[in-house]
C-alpha cells in the first residue's frame, strides 16, 4: 500500500500559475480593446473607400473579440471558445432590465451570415445607407459590450466609438 503526499510546492505552483493566467487574460483583454479599436477606425477608411466587405469583415470580428472579452469576465474564464453558442449570446447580450435581447442577437447573426456567406460579393453592392446603419450599430454594440465588461472596475481603457 502507497501513500501519496501532497507537497506544498504542488499547491504553490498550481495557484501561480492561475495568477499568471489571470494576469494574462487581462493583458490580453486590454489589448484586444486597443485592437478592436484600430480595426473599427480602418472601418470608417473603408466606408470612405466604398470598400463594403472589408467593413462588415472588420465589424464582425470587433463584434467576436469584444464579445469573447465579456464572455472571459462573465464565465470567470482565461479563455473563451472558438464559437459561442446561441444560449450565451443570449446570456451575454442581456438588455439593462436582464432581459434576452433577440434583436442584438440577430443583427449579430446577420452580420456572420454576411460576412460567411459563400456569394459575398453580391452584399459589395449593399446601399451606402444600409451599410452605415449596420457599422453603426456595430460600434454602438461594441461599446455596449466593452462597457459590461469594465462596469464596476473604474477602468481608464476602453472603446471610443468611432461612429457617433
Amino acid at each position: 500500500m502507497t501513500v501519496q503526499h501532497h507537497f506544498r510546492e504542488e499547491k504553490y505552483f498550481d495557484s501561480s500559475t492561475h495568477v499568471l493566467q489571470h494576469r494574462e487574460a487581462a493583458k490580453s483583454s486590454i489589448a484586444s480593446i486597443e485592437e478592436v479599436q484600430k480595426c473599427m477606425n480602418l472601418t470608417k477608411s473603408y466606408l470612405e473607400s466604398q470598400l463594403n466587405l472589408p467593413c462588415l469583415i472588420l465589424c464582425n470580428w470587433a463584434i467576436d473579440t469584444a464579445l469573447k472579452t465579456l464572455y472571459m469576465k462573465d464565465y470567470k474564464r482565461v479563455y473563451p471558445p472558438c464559437s459561442l453558442s446561441l444560449d450565451e449570446l443570449l446570456d451575454l447580450t442581456r438588455d439593462s432590465h436582464g432581459n434576452r435581447d433577440l434583436g442584438t442577437v440577430n443583427f449579430i447573426e446577420c452580420i456572420r451570415f454576411i460576412v460567411n456567406s459563400p456569394d459575398m460579393m453580391q452584399f459589395q453592392r449593399m446601399e451606402e445607407e444600409h451599410l452605415v446603419k449596420m457599422i453603426r450599430r456595430a460600434d454602438t454594440l461594441v461599446s455596449e459590450l466593452y462597457g459590461k465588461c469594465y462596469e464596476g472596475y473604474g477602468a481608464v481603457v476602453g472603446y471610443q466609438r468611432v461612429f457617433s
